[in-house]
């Protein structure tokens, strides 16, 4: 068998797996995606306080270096 054809019956089997995989366990998976969310919020968070905090350490910044010119 060459390297390719088995490649590709490898990739068809995998996702074969995978898609079982899905069906079988189809209810607790919004279940997982809302505990992967939670963990991520903090994260979020974060990335919008420094959204938030950018602009005014932009102008204190360019405040602090022309004090020190």
């Amino acid at each position: 068998m060459e390297k390719k054809t088995l490649k590709t019956y490898l990739l068809l089997i995998s996702f074969t797996i995978g898609l079982v995989l899905v069906v079988v366990h189809f209810e607790t998976i919004p279940g997982g995606i809302g505990v992967f969310l939670r963990l991520l919020t903090p994260l979020f968070i974060g990335i919008v306080i420094a959204f938030v905090l950018n602009r005014p350490y932009e102008w204190l910044n360019r405040l602090y270096r022309e004090k020190c010119r």
